[in-house]
């Protein structure tokens, strides 16, 4: 199965150039072009530079005017990419129409750069060294803006742009170009090797594992270590596995594992990951540092990256083809919905009261207790006593212990807004073309429902009510099959059931999905949540049915932009 190629739309037309070929009169059009709505700027850009391309006009005043043109397309993209970074797929026809026109414009800069350069080895040239530098960076750095912008809708790059980057890096070799600065204040790196190693690197990292907005984040992220990068034309065997290899003379993007060639040949390059997985861990290390922008990515998928770049890939469970039809929900709140009318539960039973009118939910019964700080419940406890407001039993008092324990700081806990169950719950019917003990590969033909990476998934096989949980690792896009889903399963069965974080203030709970623990997935006892409520050493009660259980939040399971999957380790009432 081939990874879908991006393709334009044959509805983008080319008009003649709208200006006489003088710099001033540029300079006046591209003014007045700039009060335009940001497709209509990109579309009468890619127009002209398209024009430009088959005209018989000063090579220096092409380049001026394409070089003149990149701030505003730069500010353009900007704008119309933030109509589209958070949101889910298949992208609207507005959105994909942005999208488009970005790749469009870009390539067209890339085409005209490119075709200028060609001039550049003539032996009677008369442009400046600098001005060399600046025509093919510039054609390097719009080549990596239509790899961004086609990696960001899960499709492949077109046919032949490889082969043209590699032709532009040959020839900045050649000239002796690759290292030389040039003036471009849209961008941090300057230089023609380190645009060039950041798009290698980015291919390298298998983006449809990630969101849109996090493929932005990581491309730019990226940018910070390729001054740390070689390329290499030989590698030792001994270091072939972490090692992504290319060929300069061939249409096609770096490559794993490949065996090292027996000599080395001129064109051959090899990338070193280790470097990149040095930065992506002190990245992941440092994200909580509000100064940077690592805080944007999940630390989880920056560890997968890690991983990808430096680890050969290998299915730890044998995947079973099949053509089997399902049924499947995706996001907390229809999944939570779908299972609440499975056990019978409506919206009244799970309305959270206000704190002095404590009602019975069911069997889920809301504490009265009034704001508390963490770590002061005990003190709390016993004025309540004094007070004869309330009674301390010492199951009570055990938990209240229990709870000190786990609050080191006096911090209020954000109570969540009750979940308000859907009537009408949204659903999409999938083939199934793979699965394994450990998760699906499924064709998703519904186009009302609109997915994310890190997406909780729920599947529901023909003829039953329970829910397999789950999460939408990867999305691809194949020529054949359409819209692939990569599912991991967090477990075969779930239950919906009410959690209490103790030793908090109002003691409102709110709605959880229980996954029971699971020898064959090898997944512990577990739930999951719509949003990072909760954090490690910290105590709940889970209310199952008439059932109350006290747990100790243990590992983060899975964290995403969507979801928080967390161990839960039970307490022994009996401990101490």
């Amino acid at each position: 199965m081939n990874k879908l190629k991006f393709r334009l739309q044959s509805n983008l037309t080319y008009e003649a150039m709208p200006f006489a070929p003088d710099e001033q009169s540029f300079a006046k059009w591209l003014d007045l072009l700039s009060s335009e709505n940001g497709y209509e700027i990109c579309r009468q850009l890619a127009s002209v530079f398209h024009a430009m391309n088959s005209m018989d006009i000063s090579p220096r005043f092409r380049f001026t005017c394409l070089l003149k043109a990149i701030p505003l397309v730069n500010e353009v993209a900007e704008r119309l990419e933030s109509l589209y970074l958070d949101s889910g797929f298949p992208l609207s026809g507005e959105e994909s129409s942005n999208v488009e026109i970005l790749v469009w414009v870009y390539t067209q800069l890339t085409m005209s750069f490119s075709d200028l350069s060609h001039q550049l080895e003539s032996i009677d040239t008369n442009w400046s060294k600098q001005e060399q530098a600046q025509i093919l960076f510039s054609a390097m750095y719009s080549a990596s803006q239509v790899l961004l912008h086609i990696s960001q809708v899960y499709a492949s790059v077109q046919k032949g742009f490889w082969l043209n980057c590699y032709r532009n890096y040959i020839r900045a070799q050649t000239l002796e170009l690759l290292n030389i600065p040039v003036n471009m204040s849209h961008v941090k790196h300057k230089t023609i090797a380190s645009v060039f190693k950041q798009m290698l690197i980015f291919s390298c990292c298998d983006t449809d594992c990630f969101r849109v907005r996090e493929m932005n984040t990581l491309f730019n992220l990226l940018a910070e270590c390729v001054d740390t990068i070689s390329l290499t034309s030989e590698v030792a065997p001994e270091a072939i596995q972490g090692t992504f290899q290319l060929n300069l003379d061939i249409d096609e993007a770096p490559s794993k594992n490949l065996p090292p060639l027996t000599e080395p040949q001129n064109n051959t390059r090899y990338i070193a990951t280790l470097p990149i997985v040095n930065f992506l861990i002190t990245a992941a290390q440092t994200r909580k540092d509000k100064k940077t922008d690592f805080r944007f990515i999940d630390k989880d998928l920056l560890f997968r990256v890690a991983e990808v770049l430096t680890k050969k890939r290998t299915r730890k469970y044998t995947r079973i083809v099949s053509t089997e039809n399902a049924r499947g929900y995706i996001g907390f709140k229809s999944i939570v919905s779908v299972l609440a009318k499975i056990q019978g539960v409506d919206n009244e039973t799970i309305k959270v009261r206000s704190a002095h009118d404590p009602r019975i939910a069911g069997s889920w019964q809301v504490p009265d207790l009034d704001l508390v700080p963490e770590g002061d419940e005990i003190a709390y406890n016993l004025n309540q006593k004094k007070t004869g407001l309330s009674a301390i039993d010492p199951k009570a008092a055990k938990i209240h212990k229990l709870s000190a324990l786990a609050s080191g700081t006096k911090k209020i806990w954000s109570q969540p807004e009750p979940l308000e169950l859907l009537n009408e719950i949204p659903f999409g019917d999938f083939l199934i073309l793979n699965s394994s003990i450990k998760g699906y590969a499924l064709v998703w033909s519904s186009e009302e429902q609109r997915i994310k990476v890190g997406e909780l998934f729920a599947v529901q096989q023909p003829g039953f009510k329970e829910l397999e949980i789950g999460q939408i690792r990867r999305i691809s896009r194949l020529e054949d099959e359409g819209l692939i889903l990569g599912i991991e399963l967090m477990g075969m069965r779930s239950e919906l059931v009410w959690i209490i974080l103790l030793g908090i203030n109002k003691q409102e709970g709110q709605l959880a999905i229980y996954v029971p623990a699971d020898s064959i997935l090898h997944q512990p006892e577990s739930i999951v949540l719509g949003a990072h409520y909760l954090k490690p050493g910290q105590t709940i009660e889970v209310h199952r049915g008439n059932q109350r259980m006290l747990y100790r939040i243990g590992k983060l399971l899975h964290v995403t932009a969507a979801l928080q999957h967390i161990e839960l380790v039970a307490i022994n009432e009996g401990s101490s």
